[in-house]
C-alpha cells in the first residue's frame, strides 16, 4: 500500500518516538524537451526509441552544451538521471570516431559493478566496446582490456598506481593520447585529504592526455562549478536544482526523538516498519559496527515473536542471531539484511537485488549504500544518526 505520513506516525508513536520538526516538500512534475538535433544519428535514435516522449529538461540542456564543446557539472536530484547525459555524450564521440577513448571514473568498485549494466545496455546496441579496470582485474590483463574497448570504467586508485605508472606501455600512452572525454561520477566524494591527492591526479591526468571534455555528476551542491574549479582547475556549465526536469514526488522530512533508550527505540522502530508492509525502506547509520548490531537486534525481535512458549530472551545471543537470520533469509520473516563495505561483491549484489525485487523490506547500511547505487524505488528512508553533512543527507 502507498505509504501516507500518518502510517509514519503510528509506527514512531508505537516504538516510542516523538516528532520534533515536520517539513514538507511539494512535488514538481516532469519537463521534458527533445532530443538534441546535434547528436550522432545512431545515438539520436536510440535516444528517441527508449525516450519517445523526450528527456528531461536538464538531460538535453547537458547534452547540448558538451556536444558544442562545454565542460559540464551535472548536480540534479537524486535519481534525476544524471547517467545518462554523460553516456549519451561518450557514444556519441565514440561513434563519431572509430578512435576516440572515454575514460569513466568512479570512486569506488561496488558503483563500477552497478554502473557497468547501465553502460552495457546504452552502448552493446550502438557496438561500442567498453571494460572496466578495478582493483580486482589482475594486472597482465588490464593492458588487453584497455587496448580493446574505446570506453573504460576505472577507479581513481588504479588510474593513480596503475595506469600513471605505466605511461611506458605504448598502449597506455595511445589510450590517454586518444582520449576525449573525461567522466567524474559522484564527483563530491572527492573531498577532504581525498579530494587533495585526486586534484593533483586529475592535473597530471590531465598533461599525459591529449585534449578532451569534462563531464562531472555530483550530489547536489550550493556551487558546483566552483567545486569543479576547485578539483579540476577547469571551467565547467553547471546544471543544478533549478534546471532539473526530472519529476519528483512530495516528501515528509521528521525530525525525532527517542523516549526511552535510543537503541531500543530503533530497533524497535526498524521491526515494526519492516513488517509494516509500508514499503521499501533504507536506514543508514554511521559504522559498520552499528549496521550490524541494528539488524541482530532486529532479527532477535522477530525470533522472539516465533520462539515456542517459555523460551527466555536470555537465550537469543548474538550467535543465535546469526542463525536467526539465514532463517530469515529462508522463511522471509524479518525481511532486513545488513550492507556495509567490506562485503563479497557476489553478498552485496545479491542484497541489492534482493531489495530490488522487494524481496526484502529494506536494508541497514553504511555510506556504502550512499554513492548513486540503483536499488529501485524507496518509500521510506531512515537517518539513525545526525548526517555528518548537508550531502550527506
Amino acid at each position: 500500500m502507498p505509504l501516507n505520513s500518518q502510517d509514519v506516525t503510528e509506527l514512531l508513536k508505537g516504538a516510542d518516538f516523538e516528532i520534533l520538526d515536520r517539513c514538507e516538500i511539494p512535488s514538481h512534475p516532469s519537463e521534458l524537451r527533445p532530443v538534441p538535433e546535434f547528436l550522432d544519428v545512431s545515438v539520436g535514435d536510440r535516444l528517441r526509441h527508449s525516450y519517445p516522449d523526450g528527456l528531461y529538461r536538464h538531460q538535453a540542456a547537458a547534452i547540448e552544451a558538451a556536444i558544442k564543446g562545454s565542460d559540464i557539472v551535472l548536480a540534479s536530484a537524486t535519481a534525476s538521471g544524471k547517467s545518462l547525459p554523460f553516456m549519451a555524450v561518450a557514444a556519441h564521440l565514440a561513434s563519431l570516431d572509430a578512435d576516440a577513448r572515454i575514460l569513466a571514473l568512479y570512486p569506488a568498485r561496488a558503483l563500477i559493478q552497478d554502473q557497468l549494466n547501465k553502460w552495457r545496455e546504452f552502448l552493446k546496441p550502438l557496438g561500442i566496446s567498453y571494460t572496466y579496470i578495478d582493483g580486482g582485474v589482475p594486472v597482465p590483463e588490464r593492458l588487453d582490456r584497455i587496448a580493446g574497448a574505446q570506453v573504460v570504467l576505472m577507479t581513481p586508485d588504479v588510474a593513480h598506481a596503475w595506469l600513471m605508472s605505466h605511461l611506458h606501455e605504448i598502449v597506455v600512452r595511445k589510450f590517454l593520447q586518444q582520449l576525449k572525454l573525461l567522466i567524474l561520477d559522484e564527483a563530491h566524494v572527492y573531498e577532504g585529504a581525498f579530494g587533495t591527492n585526486m586534484a593533483f591526479l586529475l592535473r597530471r591526468l590531465q598533461v599525459a592526455a591529449g585534449p578532451h571534455q569534462l563531464i562531472c555528476s555530483t550530489a547536489t551542491l550550493g556551487e558546483p562549478a566552483d567545486f569543479v574549479h576547485q578539483l579540476t582547475g577547469r571551467k565547467a556549465v553547471a546544471f543544478g536544482p533549478d534546471d532539473d526536469g526530472a519529476p519528483a514526488p512530495g516528501k515528509t522530512v521528521l525530525r525525532v526523538s527517542a523516549h526511552g533508550h535510543p537503541f531500543d527505540a530503533t530497533a524497535s522502530l526498524l521491526r515494526a516498519v519492516a513488517h509494516s508492509g509500508v514499503g521499501r525502506f533504507l536506514a543508514f547509520a554511521d559504522s559498520r559496527r552499528q549496521v550490524e548490531q541494528f539488524v541482530a537486534a532486529t532479527l532477535r525481535s522477530s525470533a522472539q515473536d516465533e520462539a515456542p512458549a517459555g523460551a527466555s530472551d536470555s537465550s537469543l545471543t548474538d550467535e543465535t542471531a546469526v542463525d536467526v537470520k539465514l532463517q530469515v533469509q529462508r522463511e522471509s520473516l524479518a525481511k532486513v539484511l545488513p550492507y556495509r563495505a567490506g562485503y563479497e561483491r557476489g553478498d552485496r549484489e545479491q542484497i541489492q537485488e534482493s531489495l530490488s525485487r522487494g524481496e526484502l523490506a529494506g536494508v541497514v547500511a553504511t555510506s556504502a549504500l550512499e554513492l548513486g547505487i540503483d536499488i529501485g524505488d524507496i518509500e521510506l528512508v531512515l537517518l539513525l544518526d545526525v548526517p555528518l553533512s548537508v550531502k550527506s543527507f
